[in-house]
């Protein structure tokens, strides 16, 4: 698996591993990646996208006092595959180089199954549930959900 920097030249592909067009969310990570405020890595397999990472070097809320975890997604028909941990392992290394020493995350309360994932991956659970509100890039929807934050130290 080739697993490298997002660009520009990458935004269809981004696209093909949800299976939905959201160019407004893809154009602002990257706009954010070219500020140094964020990671975006697209993976590939065989020269076919098979899923992203995306990074918030500073948080984005108040209880976020490190690297912040906003997206990692695999190609529902290339899970299983270990694919998510190599990209966490890719981004994790990244940060380590950049002298970070924790990555967080928030993780929604009925995705049990992805919690268990990370916390293989050695992120721990911190603090009680919280309410997380954001509003979706490509349809403009607020969402609203409860989370489990977790974070893992980087060594």
């Amino acid at each position: 698996m080739k697993i490298e920097k997002a660009t520009k030249k990458d935004l269809k592909e981004l696209d093909k591993i949800k299976g939905c067009k959201m160019p407004k969310l893809h154009i602002s990570r990257l706009e954010q990646q070219k500020k140094r405020k964020a990671i975006y890595f697209i993976a590939y397999e065989k020269n076919k996208p098979v899923g992203h990472v995306f990074v918030y070097l500073k948080g984005n809320e108040n209880y976020h006092s490190c690297p912040t975890l906003q997206d990692v997604f695999v190609k529902e028909t290339e899970r299983k595959k270990g694919f998510g941990r190599m990209l966490m392992n890719k981004v994790e290394q990244k940060l380590k180089n950049l002298s970070y020493k924790k990555i967080g995350l928030d993780v929604e309360t009925g995705e049990k199954w992805l919690k268990k994932f990370y916390e293989s991956g050695g992120y721990k659970v911190i603090g009680k549930i919280h309410q997380q509100t954001w509003t979706q890039k490509d349809s403009g929807k607020k969402m609203i959900t409860k989370v489990w934050h977790l974070e893992k130290k980087l060594r």
